[in-house]
């Protein structure tokens, strides 16, 4: 009677199971909310110190020149990888349009015994972020929009990674229990995972996991991203949660994804990157300061605590000598803002002392981030100099109005259509936009120029313009444009506009 009892129970487990496992398929993402069957088992206090990236003696006995950055050091080995900034941006054939131009230089490697140095590479674009596999000895940077990897035991470098993503990346993390997958996040698109050793890319919403696991935090959690609805009438999202090694949600933190953390400090990242906010103390995530609603192209941690974060100098357009385009907010610890800079680039890359960055962008500024000031910074010469008169603002004009009318601006698209120089291009342009979609308060547009050709004796311009449009409201609208220009009277109009998949 034992046995046949038992066996009926075996049997009744193994059909919940089989039930249970029905219900959910591996292309689906399914939300969490709490106060439901699966309410997270939340931890009353965290007890752990928190990353703490930086240190004060982490650059002792090393002299890298005032133009350079250390990107990578390894005291055991006692070599340093470092980037020096020397050359001017890319010519005309390939450049961003209201997108963060980029410095270029070269990688070394320097051996800290002998001083001596050998080049990896003359002639990379400046990186901006840095995460470090120790694991497996690998070493990943974003430079230029694009992912690049040093391999530290064979001291090489490969890059940049052949993608699918059609728009610059500009976030990058390391996962923590899973060394061969990194996260990517590119401009105006949804995360994916990215297996460099297959060149493998899966985006969040075709993965099985609940936990996107982001970051470590200590030897028992880590920092991460999850797709949760915290109350029934509020919109389902990404949010930042700290989470146990069973991969279980012990905190949430607050709407948004994770983006940097030091000590009890967290910064996490709005919706299509518009917003960012602090929270001091991960174990009181109810005292969140709302640090801004606008657009945000980096943000992180400096020494003791410190926050800077980088947006738009007022005017969206691509950075010249006379005008910086972006502005860097120097904040302390609380989230008061102290300073800001006006910068040519968009990215910062801090040094292990956390106290000194290098932007990225193509002046190369050494800014001291304790004290809020440029220490030094390099001359450079647009790669729209020697451009024929008035196309860089063509253009400009041309992604700008375009990207603001695919988010539903009746005013951006009427002087898209006066760029135009035939009624079927004005025809194109008017069928791309939806001018009866809501206007969202804070927009985001930006492309890149490539495969481009200029004949200024014949008064034409042409090549592939790509670009991304996005909205605090989470809209996304990406376009490839094939376009050419002709010059009328002094004035460039579009003479083709050929929108492709």
């Amino acid at each position: 009677m034992k046995k046949t009892g038992a066996a009926c129970l075996l049997a009744l487990l193994l059909l919940t199971s089989a039930c249970q496992n029905s219900l959910y398929r591996d292309d689906q993402v399914y939300m969490v909310n709490r106060g439901e069957t699966n309410k997270d088992e939340l931890v009353s206090v965290i007890t752990a110190d928190g990353p703490q990236p930086f240190r004060d003696d982490a650059l002792l006995g090393m002299t890298p020149a005032p133009n350079e950055i250390p990107i990578y050091i390894d005291e055991k080995a006692q070599v340093m990888w470092l980037f020096r900034a020397d050359s001017n941006p890319m010519g005309l054939e390939s450049t961003g349009i209201l997108a963060p131009p980029t410095a270029w230089g070269t990688l070394f490697i320097e051996d800290l015994q002998t001083g001596t140095r050998s080049v990896l590479d003359s002639y990379v674009p400046a990186p901006d972020q840095v995460r470090v596999n120790r694991s497996t000895g690998r070493l990943y940077w974003l430079a230029g929009g694009q992912l690049y990897t040093g391999d530290l035991r064979r001291k090489s470098l490969d890059g940049p990674a052949d993608m699918t993503s059609p728009t610059r990346l500009a976030d990058l993390f390391i996962s923590p229990s899973e060394s061969s997958k990194l996260y990517m996040t590119p401009q105006g698109r949804g995360t994916f995972a990215y297996y460099p050793d297959t060149g493998r890319s899966v985006p969040l919403y075709e993965m099985q996991e609940r936990i996107y696991d982001m970051a470590p935090l200590s030897k028992t959690y880590f920092y991460a991203n999850q797709w949760r609805q915290e109350e029934k009438d509020l919109e389902k999202g990404l949010w930042t949660v700290i989470a146990d090694n069973r991969r279980e949600a012990v905190r949430v933190l607050g709407r948004g994804s994770y983006l940097d953390a030091y000590g009890t400090g967290v910064l996490i990242l709005g919706d299509q990157r518009f917003g960012l906010t602090l929270v001091t103390d991960f174990n009181a995530p109810e005292k969140a300061l709302k640090i801004t609603d606008q657009y945000v192209y980096q943000a992180g941690f400096f020494a003791d605590g410190g926050i800077y974060w980088i947006g738009d100098n007022g005017i969206q357009q691509a950075a010249k000598p006379d005008k910086d385009a972006y502005l860097c907010h120097i904040l302390a610890p609380d989230g008061h803002e102290q300073k800001r800079l006006t910068l040519s680039g968009a990215g910062l890359l801090v040094d292990p002392t956390g106290k000194r960055a290098q932007c990225a962008g193509p002046a190369a500024e050494q800014v001291d981030l304790t004290t809020g000031s440029l220490v030094t910074e390099k001359t450079w010469q647009s790669p729209w100099l020697y451009a024929p008169l008035g196309l860089e603002k063509a253009l400009a004009d041309t992604v700008r109005y375009f990207g603001d009318g695919l988010l539903g601006d009746p005013a951006a698209l009427a002087s898209l259509q006066d760029l135009a120089g035939t009624d079927l291009v004005k025809q194109t342009m008017a069928d791309q936009c939806d001018t009866d979609k809501p206007l969202a308060a804070n927009r985001h547009v930006e492309g890149s120029w490539a495969e481009g050709v200029i004949n200024p004796v014949s008064g034409l311009a042409e090549g592939n313009l790509q670009l991304v449009a996005t909205d605090d409201a989470g809209r996304s609208e990406w376009r490839k444009v094939a376009i050419r220009y002709q010059l009328f009277a002094g004035q460039w109009r579009i003479i083709r506009f050929s929108v492709t998949d």
